[in-house]
C-alpha cells in the first residue's frame, strides 16, 4: 500500500460507522444512475443490451433490435466482449448470437460505419481464419465465446444481442491497467486476476490491498457478467472458483463489500440457488464455476483464484448513505474557587437563617441538561432500481468524520459500539 493511503479495512469501518449512523445525521439517500434501460435489458458502459435466445439470420436478428429502437450489438472494447460473454451465459450458456459486424469488400465493419483494425480489438477464434466477404460474425459457445464468421443469410443462429444507446464511433477507450496489462479496463476501474495464486479469502484481500486494490465488487448485473466473461477470457483456469468482494464477516448474515457498503444497499444478486449466506461456517463469496459463476459463500480459509479491482467501480443499482458530520459544542467552563482558613483566626459564629415556609409554588431544582439521539435509519433500495453515479471515498472528509464521530459517541452509547465494531475489526482481520 502507497505511504499515506488509509488501509480499505479502515475505509471500511468507517462506511460501517457511517450506515450505523455513529458520524452523523443520516439526512436522506442519494440513488446513483442515469436512467433505467427498457424491460430486460442491461445497463454496462452507458449503453443497454439483451441478449435473446432465438434462432434468426442475421439480417432477421438486426430487424428485431431496430424494431426496439436500437440495433445488433457492436462488442469493439475488450470489455464489452468480456461483459457479452457473462450476458450469454446469464441467458442460457449454450447459445451462440448474433453481432453487429459484417465482413465489407473484405474489412471486418462493425454497423456504425467503423472497422475492427480502427478499434483495434478482435476476440477471432483462432481456427476461423476463413473470414469470407459477405459474411457476418456471430460469438459462438463452442469456442469459448469468441468471434466466428457465417453466411449473413443462410444460416441461423440460435442468438443474438440488441444494444440501445449510441456506442463509441471512433473506438475511443481509457487504458486503466497500464500496471496489469493482463486485466481488463471498464471506464476508470481496471479488473484482473492476479498471476494465478491460489489464496485464503484472506490472503486475497492482502494480495489485491498490497497492489492498493481490492477485492473486485460486483454490486450490479453489469460488473457481475463482466467479471464471469474475464473468467472464461483470461484466468488460468476456468474450472476453478474465484473470491470477490463479498463477505459477511463484520455481521453474521449482513453481507458487505470492501469499501463498506452493505448488499442489501444493492438491488441485484445473483446467488447459486439454495445459497445465501445462511451457514455460520461460510462468510465469504466466490463465483462458482460449476454453477455458471452465480455468487455462493463458502469457507474463507479455503484456497482458490481471485479477482482484484483497482479503481472505484461501478455503484450502479445501489443506494450510498449522504451524512452531515456531527456538530459538537463545548460544555460551559465552572471556576471553583477554594479559600484555606488560617488556623489562627477564631471560626466565625453562623448565625442559622430563619425558617422558611414553601408555599404552594414549590423550588424547582436546577437539573443538569439531557441529550438524546433520535433513531436513525437507512432506507433500502426497491428491488430493480436501476441508476449511475460515480462514487468514491474522500479520505479526508471520512478520517475527519471519524474524530468528529468519535467525540460525540463518548456522551453516550456510541463508545459502546464502536469499541465492538474495532474488537471484531481486530478479531477477523489478518494482521
Amino acid at each position: 500500500m502507497a505511504p499515506g493511503v488509509p488501509s480499505r479495512r479502515f475505509t471500511r469501518l468507517c462506511w460501517l460507522l457511517v450506515l450505523s449512523g455513529l458520524l452523523g445525521t443520516t439526512t436522506g439517500q442519494e440513488s446513483s444512475g442515469s436512467g433505467p434501460c427498457p424491460e430486460g435489458y442491461v445497463l454496462f458502459e452507458n449503453i443497454c443490451y439483451k441478449a435473446y435466445k432465438e434462432f434468426k439470420t442475421f439480417s432477421q436478428a438486426l430487424q428485431r433490435c431496430e424494431d426496439e429502437g436500437g440495433t445488433l450489438a457492436m462488442p469493439k472494447h475488450q470489455s464489452v466482449d468480456a461483459f457479452f460473454t457473462g450476458l450469454i451465459i446469464n441467458l442460457s450458456p449454450m447459445t451462440d448470437a448474433w453481432i453487429g459486424l459484417r465482413n465489407e469488400g473484405g474489412t471486418w465493419t462493425w454497423l456504425d460505419g467503423s472497422t475492427v483494425s480502427e478499434c483495434g480489438f478482435s476476440d477471432w477464434d483462432e481456427s476461423n481464419t476463413d473470414h469470407t466477404v459477405g459474411h457476418c460474425g456471430f460469438i459462438r459457445f463452442t469456442s469459448w465465446y469468441k468471434w466466428v464468421d457465417d453466411p449473413c443469410d443462410g444460416t441461423l443462429r440460435s442468438g443474438f444481442i440488441c444494444q440501445i444507446g449510441e456506442g463509441d464511433s471512433n473506438c475511443e477507450t481509457i487504458d486503466s491497467c497500464t500496471d496489469h496489462p493482463q486485466g481488463v479496463s471498464s471506464g476508470d476501474t481496471c479488473y484482473y486476476i492476479k498471476d494465478g495464486t491460489y489464496k485464503t479469502y484472506e490472503g486475497a484481500v492482502d494480495v489485491c490491498d498490497a497492489d492498493d486494490a481490492s477485492l473486485a465488487m460486483p454490486k450490479n448485473a453489469g460488473i457481475t457478467f463482466l467479471l464471469m466473461g474475464i473468467i472464461i477470457k483470461t484466468s488460468p483456469s476456468r474450472s476453478t472458483d474465484h473470491w470477490v468482494g463479498i463477505d459477511d464477516l463484520l455481521v453474521e448474515g449482513q453481507g458487505a463489500f470492501p469499501d463498506g457498503l452493505l448488499l442489501e444497499s444493492c438491488s441485484f444478486t445473483n446467488w447459486m440457488s439454495g445459497n445465501s449466506g445462511n451457514e455460520i461456517d461460510k462468510n465469504c463469496v466466490v463465483l462458482k464455476t460449476s454453477a455458471w459463476m452465480d455468487w455462493s459463500y463458502i469457507d474463507c480459509g479455503r484456497p482458490t483464484l481471485y479477482i482484484c479491482q483497482l479503481g472505484p467501480g461501478d455503484n450502479d443499482g445501489c443506494i450510498l448513505p449522504t451524512t452531515i458530520p456531527p456538530t459538537t459544542t463545548a460544555p460551559p467552563t465552572t471556576t471553583v474557587t477554594t479559600t484555606v482558613a488560617d488556623p489562627t483566626t477564631p471560626a466565625p459564629v453562623t448565625t442559622p437563617p430563619p425558617e422558611t415556609t414553601v408555599g404552594s409554588t414549590a423550588a424547582t431544582v436546577p437539573q443538569a441538561p439531557t441529550t438524546t439521539q433520535e433513531d436513525q435509519t437507512t432506507t433500502l433500495p426497491e428491488e430493480g432500481q436501476q441508476g449511475k453515479q460515480e462514487a468514491g471515498v474522500d479520505q479526508g472528509a471520512l478520517a475527519g468524520g471519524v474524530a468528529a464521530g468519535v467525540v460525540v459517541a463518548g456522551v453516550g452509547v456510541g463508545v459502546g459500539v464502536a469499541a465492538y465494531k474495532f474488537k471484531w475489526l481486530a478479531k477477523v482481520s489478518p494482521k
